[in-house]
């Protein structure tokens, strides 16, 4: 087995005051991750005040993390404290979580993909919900869906998306695909528009759009731009899905 501890600053919110710097939370993705896809892994993250006054003490806190058989994850110092994140069971009802609509229209960004099927499936399922699904791209014209279905040369993606289409039809469900890009600004502003018009409100927007095959741990690097060139996208993308929740 294999244990590592990554050591930062500026990385956790303790005390409500901390200086935090957002891009230093980019750590968090391969500490939590690699041991998700590598069970013999496992990680903690040891973040330290900026500039500790006492360099040996904040030397001994991280010798005294590594050789810890401790499960928290996330520990961080403060003042000579040691504080680590933990998880509390919270009520629902005192919290007045708001709960999903029944038959509201619903929009699922990456709707023809393999987790926007699948939430499209659920949503039908349980709340009889009308759902809008994105996609960047149309699916092939209805007529020809029962021979690609047959054609044991059609993708698994694509006949995957035509089964579960086909099978939303079946059950005489309330879909719809519109083809739109997400990081286009202007085109998501027409498209809110457009489902104003049709819908009024809409009960819930749910951002499924990645990219789900493949490394995502190691990637090989003739890959990496294009790994890089879909994060970069991100944003854009969540800008855009504004104009659906405003």
């Amino acid at each position: 087995d294999v244990s590592y501890t990554v050591v930062t600053d500026r990385l956790e919110s303790v005390t409500g005051t901390d200086a935090c710097d957002p891009e230093k939370a980019l750590v968090l993705g391969p500490c939590f991750v690699a041991p998700q896809e590598y069970p013999r892994l496992s990680c903690r993250t040891v973040d330290l005040e900026p500039a500790p006054a006492d360099l040996e003490e904040a030397a001994r806190q991280v010798i005294a993390e590594c050789r810890s058989a401790s499960t928290e994850r996330r520990v961080a110092y403060r003042n000579r404290r040691r504080y680590a994140l933990k998880y509390v069971q919270t009520d629902l009802e005192a919290n007045r979580v708001r709960p999903l609509e029944r038959g509201g229209a619903y929009v699922i960004t990456g709707g023809l993909g393999r987790v926007g099927m699948l939430l499209a499936r659920h949503l039908v399922a349980e709340l009889d919900a009308t759902v809008i699904l994105l996609s960047r791209s149309l699916p092939p014209e209805r007529a020809s869906w029962p021979g690609l279905l047959a054609d044991e040369t059609t993708s698994p993606d694509l006949r995957h998306t035509l089964h579960v289409l086909t099978e939303l039809e079946a059950g005489n469900a309330r879909y719809r695909i519109l083809q739109v890009d997400i990081t286009d600004s202007a085109a998501m502003q027409r498209l809110s528009a457009q489902l104003q018009r049709d819908y009024g409100s809409l009960a819930g927007v749910i951002h499924a759009a990645a990219v789900t095959r493949g490394p995502s741990l190691l990637c090989p690097m003739k890959s990496l731009d294009q790994h890089l060139s879909r994060s970069e996208e991100h944003t854009s993308e969540l800008q855009s899905l504004a104009y659906l929740v405003c």
